[in-house]
């Protein structure tokens, strides 16, 4: 049982530079790429559908799901407040019971992937583990950070890097930039731009 470890990770750099590769490759003969729709979405969806064990084929429903939820956090242009929380109501709710659907399967039938560790994991009375309700939260967490923020961060990062060409050149140089760059725009140009806090306890 392998979990969500930094070794699960790095066990799909091979993969995800395969992909990296497909999706470019596929644009070859454009004169232009669509950051966004070309590269920037399919990327990490493909990544953590293969990482969880979702198929691919049902990512379009997700994409609905966590768009609907995500409008939650948003700013809101011809649509009523109200609309947009039957909207996520109505996604959480479905989404929940997709992966409890899963969940099921896994149970039954464990396969490679993240989700059947989880499964697995949580079957057990060990102190700590997870309960039912928490792998559902995990799960739909992991898929809102897979389907829409790591697109934000990629796009984010690409528009950055456009706007200040001189940093954009001497990444070229300097390839071990990279890592330095990818935090860095993750401080200048977070994926999420709105966080909701709430106190523990009355403040004066």
């Amino acid at each position: 049982m392998h979990q969500f470890t930094p070794e699960r990770v790095e066990g799909m750099r091979d993969r995800v530079v395969q992909i990296v590769d497909e999706l470019l490759n596929a644009q070859r003969h454009r004169n232009q790429l669509d950051i966004v729709y070309d590269f920037a979405h399919p990327l990490p969806v493909r990544v953590i559908s293969e990482l969880l064990g979702i198929p691919i084929e049902d990512k379009a429903c997700f994409e609905v799901w966590v768009s609907a939820l995500i409008r939650t956090i948003e700013p809101m242009h011809n649509v009523s407040e109200a609309e947009v929380v039957e909207s996520a109501s109505q996604a959480i709710m479905q989404m929940t019971e997709y992966i409890r659907g899963l969940i099921a399967a896994r149970r039954d039938r464990p396969r490679d992937d993240l989700i059947s560790d989880l499964v697995v994991s949580t079957s057990h009375d060990d102190v700590g583990q997870m309960n039912e309700q928490e792998l559902l939260a995990s799960l739909q967490l992991l898929v809102a950070a897979g389907f829409e923020t790591t697109v934000n961060s990629i796009t984010n990062g690409m528009l950055t890097l456009l706007r200040n060409p001189e940093v954009l050149a001497r990444l070229r140089r300097d390839p071990d930039m990279v890592i330095r760059t990818v935090e860095e725009v993750l401080r200048y140009e977070p994926p999420v731009h709105i966080r909701t806090r709430t106190t523990l306890a009355d403040i004066a």
